[in-house]
C-alpha cells in the first residue's frame, strides 16, 4: 500500500467489503476525518509549522489567516466543452506562499448555466486578498449541486478574471477549516522582538479595556483559534511571525494526495476507517474496533509524541570510552 489518498481509499474499501464509487467516497471522508481527529489528539511535533500573518495597522485585534473570499461573478461564453443545460458555480480560495497553506473555501458564487454554443464560463470580480503574503488563487468548479473540485491556479494575486472552458476531472476539494489549530509558544517581530504573552483578560484589565495607543506591538494574546489582540496597535501594517500546530490539509483520490502525518501513524488511521466503517454498517463488534483505534493512538503518542531529546548526561573533559562523563 502506497502512502497516499488513491492506495489508502482503495484498500480501506476493499478490506471493508465495498469498492463502489459511492462508497469510496464515505471512505475517503472517514480517512480525513480520522486526521483531523488524530492532529487534535496530542500537540505532535510533526505537525508543528511555522507561520506569519500582517497585523493591520491602528487595529487591535488582528486574524492569523487571511480573510475568507469573497464571490466571484459568472457569466456566459462563446466556445468550450461544459455539459449544455449543467448548472456550474465556482467558489475561490487564498494560497499563503509563505507558509506554504491554503485558506478555507471562499463565498460560492450565484449559479450559471452554459447552453448552446456558450460552453465558456467567463470568471470575473475574482476576489484579491490584502495581505501581502498571498501569492495565488485557486478556483473551484461545481457542476449540478456536487461537491466543489479544483479546476486551476491563478498564480499571482492580481488578475480578478479567468475563464473556464471544460469540465474538472480532479478530486481535489477546498479546505473546510483553517490550517491552525494552535498557537506555539508567542509571536514575535522579525529581527526586532518577541511579543509577550497575555490572557485576554489580562491584557484588557492592564490596558483597561480602552482603545489602546499606537506603536510597536510588545503583549498579544489569544482570542480563539485564529484571531489575537495586541497591544499597543501597530503605527503601520506589521508581520509578525508564529509557531503552530496546524490541521492537516485533506486527501483526496490522487496518488499526488499524500496524507502531512508520518505514515507511522498508518495503524491508527487504519483503525479509525475502520471503526468507521463497522459503525456504519451496523457490525458487531464496532466497539472493539473503536477500542483498536484508541489503543493504536494512545501507543503512538507514547511512542512518538515528544520530540526526541538529546542525552541528558553532561559532557566531560576527561571522558569515558563514548565522551560521557558517568
Amino acid at each position: 500500500m502506497g502512502w497516499n489518498g488513491l492506495d489508502l481509499i482503495d484498500d480501506f474499501a476493499a478490506e471493508l467489503g465495498d469498492t463502489s464509487t459511492a462508497f469510496e467516497t464515505k471512505v475517503a471522508r472517514w480517512i480525513n476525518e480520522g486526521l483531523r481527529d488524530i492532529s487534535t489528539s496530542h500537540e505532535w511535533p510533526f505537525l508543528r509549522a511555522r507561520g506569519q500573518a500582517v497585523l493591520a495597522a491602528s487595529t487591535d485585534t488582528n486574524s492569523l489567516v487571511p480573510v475568507k473570499p469573497t464571490a466571484a461573478t459568472l457569466a456566459a461564453l462563446a466556445g468550450g466543452s461544459l455539459v449544455d443545460g449543467s448548472v456550474y458555480k465556482v467558489i475561490v480560495t487564498y494560497y499563503e506562499g509563505v507558509a506554504e497553506v491554503e485558506s478555507i473555501a471562499g463565498t460560492a458564487s450565484a449559479s450559471i448555466t452554459p447552453a448552446g454554443a456558450n460552453l465558456s464560463i467567463t470568471v470575473s470580480a475574482i476576489p484579491v486578498s490584502t495581505w501581502p503574503l498571498v501569492t495565488a488563487r485557486k478556483i473551484y468548479l461545481s457542476k449540478d449541486g456536487a461537491a466543489y473540485f479544483y479546476y486551476s491556479t491563478i498564480s499571482n494575486n492580481t488578475a480578478t478574471t479567468t475563464t473556464i472552458t471544460a469540465p474538472t476531472t480532479s478530486t481535489e476539494t477546498p479546505p473546510d477549516q483553517w490550517y491552525v489549530n494552535k498557537i506555539d509558544g508567542d509571536l514575535y517581530l522579525e529581527n526586532t522582538q518577541m511579543l509577550e504573552g497575555y490572557s485576554l483578560q489580562r491584557l484588557r484589565y492592564e490596558t483597561n479595556a480602552q482603545t489602546s495607543p499606537t506603536g510597536t506591538p510588545s503583549v498579544w494574546a489569544s482570542i480563539n483559534q485564529t484571531s489575537v489582540a495586541v497591544y499597543p496597535k501597530p503605527t503601520a501594517a506589521t508581520t509578525v511571525t508564529f509557531y503552530y500546530f496546524k490541521l492537516p490539509a485533506q486527501i483526496f483520490n490522487s496518488s499526488d494526495s499524500v496524507p502531512q502525518i508520518p505514515s507511522f501513524m498508518f495503524e491508527a488511521l487504519h483503525d479509525y476507517v475502520i471503526w468507521r466503517g463497522f459503525q456504519y454498517r451496523d457490525r458487531s463488534g464496532q466497539e472493539s474496533k473503536r477500542s483498536n483505534y484508541d489503543n493504536a493512538l494512545r501507543i503512538q503518542i507514547s511512542r512518538k509524541g515528544t520530540d526526541k531529546k538529546k542525552s541528558g548526561r553532561v559532557r566531560c573533559v576527561m571522558p569515558d570510552s563514548d565522551g560521557y562523563a558517568t
